[in-house]
């Protein structure tokens, strides 16, 4: 591969294109400091894929983009094209089938690039490996620049091995290398993560699964109560919608009669709308009379408004008539007046015409004059534009000379402030090397203090970490507390709750009962007050031992109710009567005192009396002696009879299992039934319940502000260790950042160094322009005297011409003032004689306005008299108008009577209509109460039958009336049943303890256990996985540093074997080779340089002169690069630093280059343009601007 031609527009200094040509040999591109030769190796690099815009001497890659310069604007886009011949056949396809090839790389100053192969777009990638195929890059040594032979020369045996390793190619392999530690060292950190993790979800394992057993015993007998609660659900449920049918059907019944009474209604209310419709008939009759009334009254009003109205516009119609015939009077003296004006205007304009013809013969003559006297001074105006122009040429002539010295001079000053800004510059890049040398020792301090701050906050957070596991099990001990603190006050409060709605609906009580409770709720809640003060069972209490003794004795006297007073216990009877719902008892406050009899306390078995261990509500004492004052209480039956058999006074004795001994001897015991079972056991269950609700509450309570406070201490940890967290990630960003610091720093204070030999290099070249611009600027000023002597010359002559000129303008200007004078005079007579026309004009249009004036004014005056007569007739007719109305408006009055009569006798009679439907409304609100009653009990039913329904719901998400249609008819009729419903609403309670034995249960244990066994089986692989990961990234570095170790080996050796080739012919004697630091370690060993030029001992690079490292550098280079030869080769001055002797063998080496590669070299040595083929000069005409001149040598000669 050789570049046969390069192209680049736009790209650094080259703002207007260059083509360069690269023939076969060597080509020499020359020309001074600072005009661009090195942009074309730039130029070079970037087409190639250069993507480090340091590399191409610049900060951004948008440097290499032409910038604009003092008259030049900026260029939005840079393109570099390079046209490659002589391609090989190993380049990759397609491109291996082509003769040639043309690579484009542009970029745009917005950010956007492109890589064209051939014109067509291709990656990046495409380009470097194309040139990585043929053996050439931007990092080979296909390009060598002066500042790689500066680097060999300064290196360390460590840095010089780089460029062993990359003639050897195995940068990619030591890459690989590191970037495969990287990977082991990544992979171990998670194989200890790992091992972490498994250990951890081992541990939780083994919980859940003790867990989950206990979760499955759980879902087990969750299934069991499920299928036991529906079961007995759906007993109720078939129960109560069997109630729910028989008092729908009674309601049924009762909204037949309803709808009856409802239809006799609704004759009665259309009777009544016929007869509202008749009255709104008699009433619209009614309006329309006085509407009629109405409007002939206001059609009179209107007609003599009009009659008013008539008679004023006669009067004035009257006054303008004779306005009009005084002002026809008046325009008859006007028109007179106008027309003996008109007949003066236009004398006088005739006698101006006349005076004008003897004033045209005049202008004649003046006007031939002028012709004369201008024809002189324009000759003389032209000679003087020819001394005046040849005037300001010399003019010209001497302000440029002035404005190019003043330029130079300018310019040198500005040449001279550069200077002195270059030296200030490079003063500063000194002190600035100095400052980043002292500022990377601060880093470095800096960056070692803050590892030892992320070492103690790591030890600060794992100890954090512990503190939060231990602060988080209390808090789940807690939780778990608290979980079944509210599960014992959600049993306790449902249990309570169902026992209030049991009694706030009065169940198991008698029917008459639940009626009159009922009403008396209503009655309170409606007038606030009802006389009923409650049941018996509400006004006593006892404990809870004497509670079968007293429910025994009492039985259903419990439920009887008491009132204020018999009254109201009659009023109550009554409404059970009235609305049948059945029978109670009613004990009034105002019972009547009872003799009991003594008291048995000495008797055998004999506990007291039952009225002392029972406590009454206050003011109810009475109701409590009337129905307990002969009790007595005694421990067993047989005591009891033996008490009866032996006492005089006949008790009514009752023992604590319940047993009673009237005072008749009558013995009653056995088991306890009847309605009024369990009442007063059940209200003290209420009560207790109503204190356990409130104790568990206040222990939920508790138990959640200690969970609150615990929790609040794990977030304050929780807080802690992201505390940590964030500030050991903030000190591990501040690492990461003090590194990048560092090797900033470090990176800064080479670019500085490199900025300073740039300065020193730019100020030499400054110095060479200054001399330039003082030479030019004493050619200057010769030329500046020289200029000044023509322009005085030229401004004699242009006095001697203005004189000439002033003299005939004089002339001509008396000979146009005569004339003007002349015209002003004719043209004031023929302004004169046009306004007299005008005048006459304006005159002769007056008096025809006067004349249609007049003219107008007698026509009005006549049609003013008309209106007059016209108007008068209308008042005779208006006259005849009012007194027709006048009658029509008596006929309509009566019939406006007759209609109010009408009106008043229907209404009578609607009125009448209305009293009989109000009688029919209050028979149909009696059956609408008795419906609104059976509506009511059927609300209740449906409402046991919601509760039944939402507790099914709740519970299982599951809707029970349809889970009642899906059982079979036999299911249905077996549930029905009293004693199966018994049942299974035991068993159903029966599992609900069994669940409640089980205690607090991770419900999720199940699924949580399985998550748990799959991540830790995964884990597990992945443990595996990583662990084998780890095997192969170790045999991989293994065959790594073994190809390693090869390739550098044969390389050095190859290039130890060229460079004591290359060292003699360079100087011309002598011997050279390199030497190995630490042989034994062929990854990290450095490469020494050991020299023995002609007449000098053997020794490292050290003891060499400048001259003699350079050539030794370039000799180790042109080694390397002969081992592998690329196609083609740049020397980037090289030669700079070489002497002239030097230059010669460096000369002679550059020949046999030629054999391996194309050669181009950049130099300012003339010994090396003498061995060139082809010279490109590099010119820069404008500042800023390059410019290529290509000569072909052999031509030439």
């Amino acid at each position: 591969m050789k570049i046969k031609q390069l192209q680049a527009h736009g790209f650094k200094s080259f703002a207007d294109g260059i083509r360069l040509d690269v023939h076969e040999g060597v080509s020499a591109i020359v020309g001074p400091n600072g005009c661009g030769k090195s942009n074309i190796v730039d130029a070079v690099r970037w087409v190639m894929g250069e993507i480090s815009a340091r590399h191409l001497r610049g900060q951004s890659m948008q440097d290499v983009i032409f910038g604009g310069t003092q008259y030049r604007k900026s260029m939005g886009r840079a393109e570099v094209s390079v046209i490659l011949s002589h391609l090989a056949e190993s380049l990759p396809e397609p491109y291996n089938q082509f003769t040639e090839l043309e690579v484009t790389r542009r970029l745009y100053r917005t950010g956007e690039s492109e890589y064209l192969i051939n014109r067509k777009p291709a990656r990046r990638r495409d380009v470097a490996e194309l040139f990585l195929e043929a053996g050439v890059g931007t990092r080979t040594i296909s390009i060598i620049e002066q500042g790689q032979v500066t680097e060999v020369v300064k290196a360390k045996p460590a840095e010089r091995r780089f460029f062993i390793e990359q003639a050897a190619g195995i940068l990619k392999y030591k890459s690989r290398r590191e970037s495969a530690l990287r990977k082991l060292e990544a992979t171990k950190q998670n194989l200890n993560r790992v091992k972490d993790v498994l250990n951890e979800l081992t541990r939780q394992r083994a919980t859940l699964e003790r867990q989950a057993e206990k979760a499955q015993r759980y879902r087990e007998i969750v299934e069991t109560l499920r299928e036991a609660d529906l079961a007995s659900s759906s007993a109720q449920y078939i129960h109560l919608d069997s109630q729910r049918k028989e008092i729908a059907e009674q309601l049924s019944l009762l909204e037949t009669e309803k709808r009856t009474k409802s239809e006799r209604l609704t004759g009665l209310e259309s009777d009544i709308a016929k007869a509202r419709l008749e009255r709104a008939e008699r009433e619209h009759a009614l309006a329309q009379a006085q509407e009629t009334v109405y409007a002939i009254s206001s059609k009179i009003s209107e007609l003599e408004a009009a009659r008013r109205v008539a008679e004023e516009g006669i009067r004035i119609h009257s006054a303008n008539a004779d306005r009009a015939s005084e002002e026809a009077s008046r325009l008859d003296g006007r028109r007179a007046q106008l027309e003996e004006e008109e007949a003066a205007a236009t004398a006088e304009r005739d006698a101006i015409e006349a005076q004008l013809e003897t004033l045209s013969e005049r202008l004649a003559a003046h006007k031939e004059k002028v012709d004369e006297q201008s024809s002189a001074a324009r000759t003389a105006t032209e000679a003087r534009e020819g001394a005046r122009k040849a005037h300001h040429e010399r003019i010209s002539e001497r302000d440029g000379c002035v404005s190019r010295l003043e330029f130079a001079e300018k310019s040198k000053e500005e040449t001279a402030r550069r200077i002195g800004k270059l030296e200030a510059e490079l003063s500063e890049i000194t002190s600035q090397i100095n400052e980043l040398s002292q500022t990377s020792f601060g880093f470095a301090e800096t960056l070692k203090a803050s590892k030892e701050t992320f070492e103690h906050l790591g030890r600060e957070l794992a100890a954090a970490e512990e503190k939060l596991g231990a602060e988080r099990a209390r808090l789940d001990v807690t939780e778990a507390e608290l979980r079944a603190a509210k599960e014992n006050l959600s049993d306790k409060a449902t249990r309570l709750s169902s026992l209030r709605d049991i009694e706030r609906r009065y169940e198991g009580y008698g029917k008459g009962v639940q009626a009159i409770m009922l009403e008396a709720e209503r009655r309170l809640a409606e007038e606030g007050r009802n006389g009923i003060y409650g049941m018996v069972a509400d006004v006593l209490k006892t404990r809870p031992e004497y509670e079968r003794a007293v429910e025994s004795l009492l039985g259903e006297r419990l439920q009887h109710i008491v009132v204020k007073t018999q009254n109201e216990g009659i009023e109550a009877v009554e409404f059970l009567k009235s609305e049948a719902k059945g029978r109670s008892s009613f004990i009034p406050l105002t019972l009547r005192p009872e003799q009991h009899p003594a008291s048995l306390s000495g008797c055998e078995g004999v506990v007291g009396t039952l009225r002392e261990v029972v406590d009454v509500k206050e003011g109810y004492d009475a109701i409590a002696d009337y129905l307990l004052g002969d009790a007595v209480l005694v421990d067993r039956l047989d005591h009891a009879v033996d008490t009866w058999g032996g006492s005089d006074h006949h008790h009514t004795l009752v023992t604590l299992d319940g047993d009673v001994v009237d005072r008749f001897g009558v013995i009653t015991g056995g088991t306890v039934e009847g309605a009024g079972t369990g009442v007063m056991t059940k209200k003290r269950e209420i009560e207790e319940l109503t204190g356990a609700v409130e104790e568990a509450s206040e222990a939920v309570s508790l138990l959640e502000a200690r969970r609150s406070t615990e929790a609040a201490q794990v977030a304050s940890v929780e807080g802690q260790v992201e505390e940590y967290k964030v500030r050991l990630h903030r000190v591990e960003i501040e690492i990461t950042s003090q590194e990048k610091d560092v090797q900033r720093i470090d990176k800064e204070r080479e670019q500085v160094s490199r900025r300073r030999e740039d300065v020193e290099a730019e100020l030499s070249g400054e110095h060479n322009q200054l001399a330039e611009r003082e030479e030019e600027i004493n050619r200057e000023r010769i030329e500046r005297d020289r200029l000044e002597v023509a322009v005085t010359e030229a401004q004699t002559d242009l006095a001697r011409a203005d004189e000439t000129h002033a003299a005939q303008q004089q002339a001509l200007s008396e000979a146009v003032a005569a004339l003007e004078e002349a015209k002003v005079e004719a043209a004031g007579m023929r302004e004169r004689a046009e306004s007299l026309g005008s005048n006459v004009v304006r005159l002769a249009r007056a008096i025809e306005d006067v004349k249609a004036q007049h003219t107008d004014k007698g026509e009005q005056a006549g049609r003013e008299r008309e209106q007059v007569e016209a108007l008068s007739g209308q008042v005779q007719t208006i006259q005849g108008q009012l007194e027709e109305r006048a009658s029509e408006k008596e006929e309509a009055e009566r019939r406006q009577s007759e209609a109010r009569s009408a009106f008043d006798a229907g209404e009578n009679e609607l009125n009448g209509l209305e009293e009989e439907l109000a009688q029919e409304r209050s028979g149909i609100d009696e059956v609408a109460e008795r419906v609104g009653n059976c509506s009511i009990s059927l609300r209740e039913s449906e409402m046991k039958i919601q509760r039944v329904v939402e507790d099914v719901t709740e519970n299982y998400e599951l809707e029970l009336a349809d889970h009642v249609a899906q059982l079979p008819e036999e299911e249905c009729e077996r549930l029905s049943q009293d004693e199966l419903r018994e049942e299974l609403k035991e068993e159903a309670e029966r599992q609900r303890r069994r669940l409640k034995a089980v205690g607090s249960v991770n419900v999720d244990a199940i699924e949580e256990y399985d998550q748990v066994l799959e991540r830790e089986q995964f884990l597990q692989g992945q443990h595996d996985d990583l662990i084998t990961s780890i095997a192969d990234l170790e045999k991989a570095i293994s065959k790594i540093n073994k190809t390693t170790r090869e390739r550098f080996r044969e390389t050095y050796e190859a290039i130890n074997a060229r460079f004591q080739e290359v060292f003699p012919k360079l100087f011309r004697g002598g011997k050279a080779r390199l030497e190995l630091t630490d042989p034994a370690n062929l990854l990290e060993t450095g490469v020494e340089i050991i020299a023995h030029p002609p007449g000098k001992k053997l020794g490292n690079m050290d003891m060499l002169s400048g001259g003699e490292k350079t050539l030794t550098a370039v000799a180790l280079l042109l080694a390397i690069f002969l081992i592998a030869p690329a196609p083609f080769v740049i020397l980037d001055e090289v030669d700079a630093a070489l002497d002239d002797a030097n230059v010669d063998r460096f000369n002679d080496v550059v020949r046999e280059l030629i054999n391996y590669a194309q050669v181009i070299v950049i130099t300012h040595n003339k010994q090396t343009m003498e061995i060139a083929d082809t010279l490109v000069g590099v010119t820069m005409e404008e500042a800023g601007v390059s410019k290529l001149v290509s000569v072909q040598m052999a031509e030439a000669s």
